[in-house]
């Protein structure tokens, strides 16, 4: 067996029966298989009604070509009229979005009238949203790709819901009962939004599921991993107050010989197993189930086992043998492909659960008793040709006439792939309530505590707790039912635990006015207190006052001690109690004349209440009425002053040393409070020094900061442009911008982008213009002659006289140096010096030259009068012989 064909089985025959143990019974209330029709296969039979246009089948994700139901997007959609209202909900849907854009409403299922909240599936701007149970909507996935189908699960317990895409968990909340007001709809439609007027899904949707359970992780990814190529589980029929096949085949079975009755199953649910009288009455599938290898499970409770028949399927046509279980001298034989039964139970106990799987597989049958292999024999093609019957009936023999089965039959499953031993005890063990060891017994706690569960770890042990944690530490904090999950490599162990706490001893908080005389008895005789002391030294539980008191109480408890306040007030006259106050713009406020019990009011709103809400100015009364007195509080509601928005400059400046200078806002109502950066807290005040000074104003109601800063330009001035001598063609380019000058001068013509190209000898006047004025600087720029001359001769006599016998090179520049090239007029170079005193004697590597002319090429650097020049030459010099 594949992992997907053991998910599948489980899915089956672990999830949902194990539901039954944890949460009574987990039914199907609604499926609709949407192949190319809405109707309800799930027996209850709330067949939807198509609106908008023609209903349309298409493929689903399987491409059966008649296996989903088309929308248009335009106004296509199937009304169920019926409502899906449970506090534990899981809701299965396919969908495959064609339109990503805008709303798009797959399933709706929205009011706030709804015991246990609202449940919907859209697509919103390609992103697939979801409600599980009167949560606020989630995004589940984006982005959302078009003509893909996905699977959502929408899971709602008690206390928490859960989203899953694909068969992954992608977000969780808490539930809650919210539901729409607007266009609110209590009945469940698919392919539009509940006003069935706008928002039509565009795509495909299929075999949408509810069920009256809250699924785990596993039993979703279980789900979700449901295909057609081979599948496993081909029917299951849990017998939880109807006889309907829960698979996707849907082969529901049907009651013969009189009404159907279910009982108590093993767990002691009521309407939970299926109960045959043993007279007349059977169920038919009318479906056939002929493999060459297959696995049937069920569990029983026999009435009488003398000649009883369990079920049957048995006919000499099937390819693969019949297949049967039945009583025979207080035994339990069973045939699990083929002839020849094997003993399966030898003497069963009446009104006693047992769990039976037999397997068939190519050459051999097996047959298991909880979970344990008690027989194997060779598989056969054999089966019946007296009253012969290819189809799965219950209760029965093959004839329908005779050997009724009396007792219960419950969680029949047959595949259509063998198990093997450990998956045949797998499913026995996850269907036993056997409690998971290291889990406490149900607990009460005080209000307050928590009860921390540490679960051993051992190797190979995981847990499944009910709000998907797979720890082994839980912490619980709040009354309620919890289950968890224990897996092993052998066992699947389930068990709950309940928590519940105590009740606090219940505080009176008497605060009463009586006038006087009056007496007024306190009584806590009936309080969950085990004790009481007061803060005047009194322990009784009953006591009396006739003049004003204000004590306290301890009230002593198992879980700890609760305070409870007791303030009587015994009334001669009254006194007003009410001052003026101040209210904030765009807000209210409650406003309380007295808070004791006794009193008659009355406002100048018409109020009659003991306090008022004001959200307007004004002079306002309350007149508050004992029948010994009566008392008159006028009062006054301003408005908070205004706090001012002066207009402040960007910048501010000190422009002599010694100045100062006055910021800030002129003296204003003085319920504003003003706080500087610097500490001082009068409206304004005067600095003598640059910074960012900022003055925070609060009228009780608002703030607001205001910024002045002050820049000291005392000590700030432009450096000096020093004076300079260029060479003859040379020029100076400046930048002049620099903060804070706004405008610059040379020889009084504004610079327009503070740039300016010296050119020219003379004095320069530069003007700086600023916000205190105008700085002021000159600037002399002088030409002299850069040129360097050479001291070369252009010919030389190389003879060896002593005169004029090199071709040397000399100037009058400071650091002179050069480098030279000779060449003949061939262009081959014969010459290149070394450094600047390395000159030439008219050879070519050691060999004399004749005469003739030579071309020269020099380049030289020098400095003139400090500044630095290169400059290149050439020319040709005359060697003679």
């Amino acid at each position: 067996m594949n992992n997907l064909e053991l998910r599948l089985l489980f899915w089956f025959s672990m999830s949902l029966i194990s539901i039954t143990q944890l949460k009574a019974q987990c039914n199907y209330q609604a499926y609709y298989k949407l192949d190319g029709n809405a109707a309800d296969s799930s027996g209850f039979q709330n067949h939807g009604t198509f609106f908008g246009g023609t209903l349309t089948a298409a493929p689903d994700r399987f491409n059966n070509p008649t296996g989903a139901v088309y929308f248009d997007g335009f106004n296509d959609y199937i009304e169920t009229y019926t409502t899906y209202d449970f506090p534990e909900r899981t809701v299965s849907v396919w969908i495959y979005p064609e339109r990503v854009t805008g709303v798009n409403a797959a399933v709706a299922h929205d009011a706030n009238s709804l015991t246990y909240g609202a449940f919907s599936v859209n697509m919103n701007n390609n992103v697939i949203r979801g409600r599980a149970g009167g949560s606020p909507i989630q995004d589940l996935i984006t982005p959302v790709s078009p003509n893909t189908w996905y699977h959502v699960v929408l899971v709602r317990r008690t206390d928490s819901v859960f989203y899953y895409i694909n068969g992954q968990l992608t977000a969780s909340e808490q539930s809650n009962s919210l539901g729409s007001v607007w266009q609110a709809y209590d009945k469940m439609v698919i392919g539009s939004h509940r006003s069935r007027s706008q928002d039509f899904f565009k795509g495909r949707v299929d075999d949408l599921k509810i069920f009256d359970c809250a699924f785990d992780s596993t039993q979703v990814d279980s789900i979700y991993g449901i295909t057609p190529v081979n599948p496993c589980i081909i029917g299951y029929w849990p017998f939880n107050g109807n006889t309907n096949d829960t698979t996707s085949n849907a082969n529901h079975a049907v009651v013969f010989g009189g009404t159907a009755v279910y009982g108590t199953d093993r767990f002691g649910n009521p309407n939970g197993a299926y109960v045959f009288d043993g007279v007349d009455d059977y169920l038919n599938t009318f479906a056939t189930y002929d493999y060459e290898e297959r696995t049937v499970g069920f569990w029983f409770s026999a009435d009488r086992t003398s000649n009883d028949i369990l079920f049957g399927q048995d006919d000499n046509t099937l390819n693969y043998g019949g297949l049967s279980a039945g009583f025979s001298n207080g035994n339990l034989n069973g045939r699990a492909g083929g002839n020849g039964a094997s003993t399966v139970i030898n003497g069963v106990n009446l009104n006693t659960w047992y769990h039976v799987v037999m397997v068939r597989t190519t050459n051999m049958n097996y047959y298991y008793l909880n979970g344990q292999l008690v027989d194997s024999a060779a598989s056969n093609t054999g089966g019946s040709s007296f009253q012969a019957y290819d189809k799965l009936i219950f209760g029965v023999h093959r004839s329908r006439n005779q050997r009724f089965f009396k007792g219960k039959l419950d969680d029949f499953f047959i595949g259509s792939c063998p198990m093997d031993s450990n998956e045949v005890d797998s499913v026995y063990q996850a269907q036993l309530p056997i409690p998971v060891p290291g889990l406490p017994n149900d607990t009460t706690l005080c209000p307050g505590d928590s009860l921390v569960i540490n679960m051993p770890i051992s190797p190979g042990i995981n847990y499944l707790w009910d709000n998907n944690s797979t720890s082994n530490v839980r912490v619980l904090n709040q009354a309620g039912t919890y289950w968890l999950r224990s897996t092993s490599i052998t066992d699947t162990l389930r068990d709950t635990i309940v928590l519940s706490y105590f009740d606090l001893p219940q505080t009176l908080k008497i605060d009463t006015a009586l006038c006087a005389p009056a007496t007024l008895t306190v009584d806590y005789s009936t309080n969950a207190a085990d004790s009481l002391l007061w803060s005047d030294g009194s322990t009784s539980r009953q006591r009396s006052f006739s003049s004003s008191v204000s004590l306290s109480v301890n009230l002593y408890s198992l879980c700890g001690m609760v305070v409870d306040t007791v303030n009587i007030e015994i009334v001669n006259s009254l006194i007003p109690k009410i001052v003026d106050t101040t209210l904030c713009p765009g807000t209210s406020m409650d406003i309380g004349s007295r808070s004791a019990t006794g009193y008659q009011f009355l406002w100048s709103t018409g109020a009659t209440q003991n306090q008022i809400s004001i959200s307007a100015p004004g002079t306002y009364w309350s007149r508050a009425i004992l029948p010994c007195d009566t008392v008159v509080d006028t009062f006054y509601v301003s408005s908070p002053a205004l706090i001012p928005s002066p207009v402040i400059p960007d910048s501010l400046y000190l422009c002599e040393e010694g100045d100062s200078i006055l910021i800030g806002i002129s003296a204003l109502d003085t319920s504003i409070s003003f706080q500087w950066s610097n500490a001082h807290t009068s409206p304004n005040q005067w600095v003598s020094s640059g910074g960012i000074f900022n003055l925070s104003l609060d009228n009780g109601c608002d703030a607001r900061t205001l910024k002045y800063e002050v820049i000291d330009l005392s000590e700030l001035e432009p450096e000096p442009f020093e004076d300079t001598t260029l060479c003859l063609g040379q020029t100076i380019y400046h930048d002049f911008n620099q903060w804070p000058v706004n405008e610059i001068r040379i020889n009084n013509s504004v610079l327009n982008d503070g740039l300016y190209q010296f050119n020219a000898p003379g004095i320069y006047n530069i003007q700086y213009a600023q916000p205190c004025g105008i700085w002021e600087d000159e600037f002399e720029l002088d030409y002299e002659d850069c040129d360097c001359d050479l001291l070369m001769p252009n010919a030389f006599t190389p003879n060896g006289d002593g005169l004029n016998d090199l071709f040397a090179i000399k100037s009058a520049c400071d650091n002179f140096d050069y480098d030279i090239e000779i060449f003949n007029r061939w262009g081959i170079l014969i010459f290149q010096n070394d450094s600047p005193d390395d000159f030439w004697d008219g050879s070519f590597k050691g060999d004399p030259v004749p005469g003739g002319v030579f071309i020269y090429k020099i380049t030289y650097t020098a400095e003139i009068n400090g500044r630095s020049i290169k400059k290149f030459e050439q020319g040709t010099i005359r060697l003679y012989r």
